[in-house]
């Protein structure tokens, strides 16, 4: 981190997340920066740094924003408890997509085979993406 924090720009620039995104999370009291200089500056620090990739990540997984501002306020929320919890997630998620990638590649195959489709695949496939 730079020693003076990020300015609302460089912040948005390191974090792809847009300026127009950190205000709103900001004028909602989702994510404020770390402290405001004389001149009315935003500056944000790695530890809004590892808020910003909560609310991301807890965004990414569904939550409403007001559902993620409840959760990281919540009395007892660990930042390393809820990054376990991230990456058990994720890593559902990525077995649940494999899975619906390989019914899908089975339906394809099928379909450039025979040209006929499988019903149970593409229910299947609705079943692992639902």
């Amino acid at each position: 981190m730079k020693s003076n924090g990020y300015l609302i720009r460089e912040f948005a620039e390191l974090t792809h997340v847009t300026v127009r995104t950190l205000h709103y999370y900001d004028q909602i009291g989702l994510l404020k920066p770390s402290f405001e200089r004389p001149n009315g500056y935003r500056v944000y620090t790695d530890g809004d740094l590892l808020r910003l990739q909560q609310i991301v990540t807890l965004k990414f997984m569904g939550f409403s924003l007001d559902e993620i501002r409840r959760l990281l306020e919540s009395k007892g929320y660990e930042a390393v408890k809820a990054l376990k919890v991230q990456a058990t997630a994720v890593k559902d998620e990525i077995a649940r997509l494999r899975e619906a990638s390989r019914a899908i590649d089975q339906v394809l195959r099928r379909l450039e085979k025979d040209g006929r489709i499988h019903r149970q695949k593409l229910i299947k496939i609705m079943e692992v993406i639902q």
